[in-house]
């Protein structure tokens, strides 16, 4: 049996372990193959798919990048990748590669899906942004870097890279899907121009999305936080009041209202309504527990301060409540 013989014997008995879902013979059999045909990407890419059944990451993306290597056009492998290196809990080069898969297929959900999962993971610090930025170097048509460029902007200050974050995504969405790209960056641009204290933009923003959305609650809180912020106290509650009518099960105006009248120092308001929220699995601790001092009633405001856990995104808040601890505990 010559070579090309042996290759066709072996390429049969390789469909038939497939068929019955033999993966650990199959793979056996791949390997014979291409040990007499290194080259053969088709063999190559059937012993991907194998040892992504078996589970076997590391080998897998070793094939990857011998497929890639042998057939650049084969971009199609990049997905794969990305998600091999998932599995192994390696974010950077699973974005890299998901990144790279979406500049030859931008309309594959599947990879957009993961992209997108995966990328809002990052912790929002100064190296996450570096790493975004370098990756829209390499694909400036990923939309979603640059939303989380600015979630990242704004939670370490940066309002105005912030606000150029949002209004390229908006500049480049409207390019590829015209004038209907929702009203989530319009959004997220609302709350940093409020950030910015650009209140009337702000404000002129919010009523144009709710213009067009009148049952979009997210928008009223951040229209109701924009008064609140001007001062308009009375006006902010009423906006509260229009999202919580939307739907009574969407809690955060329902917060965001027990923190207003925690402001106006009308603390019986303000523990009704984070109470409600705290028993729908909303944890405003720091909020109620001021409200309880404000009554003069240590031991609960206590008790929800205790709560407060020491976590990277609540690290600020923590401090502030041990603060307020000592405080009341010298009282």
């Amino acid at each position: 049996m010559n070579k090309n013989e042996e290759i066709n014997h072996l390429t049969n008995k390789l469909s038939n372990h497939l068929e019955r879902k033999n993966c650990l013979k199959a793979l056996k059999i791949a390997n014979k193959i291409l040990k007499l045909d290194p080259q053969n990407t088709n063999v190559l890419k059937i012993k991907l798919v194998i040892l992504s059944y078996l589970k076997m990451f590391e080998l897998a993306i070793n094939t990857a990048d011998e497929i890639l290597k042998l057939d650049p056009s084969a971009t199609e492998v990049y997905g794969f990748k990305g998600l091999f290196l998932e599995e192994l809990n390696q974010k950077k080069e699973a974005l890299q590669a998901f990144n790279t898969a979406l500049i030859y297929h931008p309309d594959n959900y599947e990879i957009e899906s993961d992209y997108i999962d995966l990328v809002n993971s990052l912790d929002y610090n100064e190296d996450s942004l570096k790493f975004i930025e370098e990756l829209t170097e390499n694909n400036p048509n990923n939309l979603e870097n640059y939303l989380v460029m600015g979630y990242i902007s704004n939670h370490l200050g940066r309002h105005e890279n912030a606000l150029e974050f949002f209004d390229k995504y908006i500049e480049k969405s409207k390019k590829i899907f015209g004038e209907d790209i929702g009203n989530h960056s319009y959004l997220q641009k609302a709350e940093t121009l409020r950030l910015l204290k650009r209140y009337n933009e702000a404000l002129e923003l919010a009523n144009k999305i709710i213009k067009e959305d009148n049952k979009s609650q997210e928008t009223y809180v951040e229209k109701a936080l924009i008064l609140k912020e001007m001062g308009e106290y009375e006006k902010a509650l009423t906006t509260l009041n229009e999202s919580i009518e939307i739907d009574h099960s969407y809690m955060q105006p329902v917060e965001e209202k027990g923190i207003l009248y925690l402001e106006l120092k009308d603390y019986d308001n303000a523990i009704t309504y984070l109470q409600k929220a705290i028993d729908n699995e909303f944890k405003p601790y720091f909020y109620i527990a001021m409200a309880f001092k404000g009554k003069e009633e240590y031991e609960k405001a206590l008790y929800y301060l205790n709560k407060i856990e020491d976590t990277k995104y609540k690290h600020e808040e923590y401090l502030k409540a041990q603060k307020e601890i000592e405080e009341i505990n010298n009282l």
